[in-house]
Formats: C-alpha cells, sequence, structure tokens
C-alpha cells in the first residue's frame, strides 16, 4: 500500500490528476487485494489540495496572505470545491473504520493555513487540540498561523486610512491579539 500510496501522491504532485484518481480508484475498489490506509487519506488530502489549487497557485505565484478582495473571491470558489472533497474523503475515512488522526488533522489546518483561511485554520485547531497528540508538526503549524497574523496585523494597519479615534485599529489589534495570545498559550 506504501507503493501506491506514493504513487497517488506523486502523481498529484506532478500533475496527473486523472492518474492519480484512477490509482485511488482501483485502492478503493473493494475487489482489489489491497486496502487504503490512513496515510492514503491523508496523501488524498493533500493531492486534492495541489489538484484544485495548482492553476491559481501558479497565476499567483508572488501571493501573501493578505490579499485584494478580487482574490479573495477566487480563492473562496476554490475553498468551498476543497470542502466538499475534503467531507468526502473524511465519511470515506469514517466509513472505512478510520478516525481522524493527529497528522490528519495536521494536514487539514496546515491546507487551511494555505488557503488563507485563518480563522477556520485557528478554530479547527481549538476544537480538535484538545483531542489529537501535538507534535512538532503542529507546532510548526501554530507558527505558521501566529507568523501570517503578524503579517496581516501589521499589513491592515499600514493600508487602512483610521478616524482620529483609532477605534478601528485598537479593534484590529485586539483581534489579532487574542489568536496570538491563544497560539502562544498552548
Amino acid at each position: 500500500i506504501e507503493t501506491y500510496n506514493l504513487l497517488i501522491f506523486n502523481s498529484y504532485k506532478n500533475g496527473f490528476y486523472s492518474d492519480a484518481r484512477k490509482l485511488k480508484d482501483q485502492i478503493f475498489d473493494n475487489t482489489f487485494h489491497l486496502k487504503p490506509d490512513c496515510q492514503t487519506f491523508n496523501l488524498i488530502l493533500k493531492g486534492t489540495h495541489i489538484e484544485l489549487f495548482s492553476e491559481f497557485l501558479s497565476k499567483n505565484k508572488d501571493i501573501k496572505h493578505y490579499v485584494d478582495e478580487e482574490t479573495k473571491e477566487k480563492l473562496s470558489v476554490i475553498s468551498k470545491n476543497f470542502d466538499l472533497e475534503y467531507q468526502k474523503i473524511k465519511l470515506d475515512m469514517k466509513n472505512r473504520g478510520f478516525e481522524m488522526q493527529a497528522e490528519t488533522e495536521n494536514i487539514y489546518i496546515d491546507i487551511l493555513v494555505d488557503q488563507n483561511r485563518l480563522e477556520e485554520a485557528l478554530n479547527h485547531f481549538e476544537k480538535v487540540h484538545k483531542n489529537i497528540q501535538i507534535d512538532l508538526f503542529t507546532y510548526t503549524i501554530c507558527l505558521r498561523i501566529y507568523k501570517t497574523l503578524l503579517n496581516n496585523y501589521h499589513y491592515n494597519t499600514k493600508t487602512t486610512n483610521f478616524s482620529k479615534n483609532n477605534s478601528s485599529k485598537n479593534e484590529i489589534y485586539e483581534k489579532y491579539n487574542s489568536k496570538i495570545n491563544y497560539i502562544k498559550n498552548l
């Protein structure tokens, strides 16, 4: 199964999406001699993200996490498609007797960060971090969120035209500060 898992992921990674889907279908065929494992689902999750975002990312190589409204709309459409696929993968895992493990949760949170969905990434992390074994990869993702939140804060405070009372600036500060403190207190 390890060989098939790597073949599937490398097919996604190298842009051979139809080949990846064929291999996936073969493994998920009940008459096939190999059965998917948790790593299969993890690699399919990563591959689905690669497939759905590859065209967008190739056109937006210098994308930052603070993006304009037009880019946010494009990301939103792609993210909705990813969410549908994620729910299918999650349901298929459950139907085959696999629970979401720390690695799967980490991959999902990491993908949300890649998709500039920091609120969702943090909310999902808050929801699951008490039930999973936090490892180095989890902390690395938290640092990415932390860094991105700081970048967003600095970008938003530099580009926003604030009123004289700075209430908007204080709101932005409180918003980011509470999230950063949550991560720092882990």
